[in-house]
């Protein structure tokens, strides 16, 4: 229920994003016709995706599939300094100088994380086989319950309100490893919302389920769409309220859904990831 609210709103607001971040000239030339495109696109990918719903909560006597693997490179955390010290050093949020990664541990959500919905084109890309969804080894994996690699945050740096904030990093966002996919490209798994890091700051290393339903429509829409973008593989979640926080920032916080993201990119290294080396003069 909560998952279909949240799908609802983030598609109106995707479309209304969409639309007005297209160019005066295409919007003119188009007219009704590329408006009506995306109205049609939107409610395709709203029922694409409680299609997904639905098949992930009725096919429960289907076959498991085949044992399925995943090839892990590692050429980030085996090319660039990482933390000192290892697992050994708990998860709490701290300073990494002269690190560009820290280990980190997933921590599950509880009560436990359902599938909500599933790309299967993302899962192609990473040549997953079909009914793969349907694992419990693959709902473990997507929401942090279960690891496969040696799993890490990013450490990086930027502005904020138009000043340096110095160390930022994945404050909420943890990495899997990098996958080399059937295609040969090397891709970068992500579980956002999966708990605290190191670059956690002051917050908790979580995602609210309506932040979450968002990004996931968001990306595999873009992608549809033709436009480059980073791609979701699954939405998983809590029906239960289990993250604080206040939405409006009227000092009403109240507890909400979680959930948890595993995207995917070639790589997560950014622009920030350039600076913090600028900044410690490295």
């Amino acid at each position: 229920f909560f998952f279909l609210i949240e799908l609802t709103r983030s598609l109106a607001s995707l479309h209304g994003v969409l639309t007005s971040s297209i160019a005066f000239e295409r919007r003119r030339q188009a007219g009704e016709r590329w408006d009506q495109t995306m109205r049609s696109a939107a409610a395709l990918g709203c029922l694409l995706c409680m299609a997904s719903v639905w098949s992930l909560h009725t096919d429960e006597g289907a076959t498991p599939a085949a044992p399925w693997d995943l090839q892990f490179v590692n050429t980030f955390t085996k090319s660039l300094p990482g933390e000192a010290g290892g697992p050994q050093i708990p998860d709490f949020p701290r300073e990494t100088p002269g690190a560009m990664w820290a280990k980190a541990t997933t921590t599950p959500l509880f009560p436990q994380a359902s599938l909500l919905s599933f790309s299967r084109g993302a899962a192609d890309l990473l040549g997953l086989p079909a009914g793969v969804e349907k694992e419990e080894l693959f709902r473990q994996f997507v929401t942090g319950e279960k690891t496969l690699n040696v799993s890490y945050a990013h450490c990086y740096g930027g502005h904020q309100f138009g000043y340096w904030a110095g160390q930022l990093g994945d404050g909420r966002a943890i990495n899997l490893g990098e996958v080399l996919a059937p295609s040969g490209e090397t891709l970068e798994l992500q579980l956002k919302g999966a708990g605290i890091t190191a670059y956690s700051r002051r917050a908790d290393g979580r995602a609210v389920l309506r932040s979450s339903v968002r990004e996931f429509v968001a990306s595999e829409f873009m992608h549809a769409a033709g436009v480059p973008t980073s791609r979701a593989l699954s939405l998983a979640g809590t029906s239960a309220g289990v993250v604080l926080r206040d939405q409006f920032y009227d000092g009403n916080a109240r507890m909400e859904p979680g959930a948890v993201v595993l995207r995917m990119a070639p790589t997560w290294v950014r622009f920030g990831s350039f600076e913090v080396l600028a900044a410690r003069k490295k």
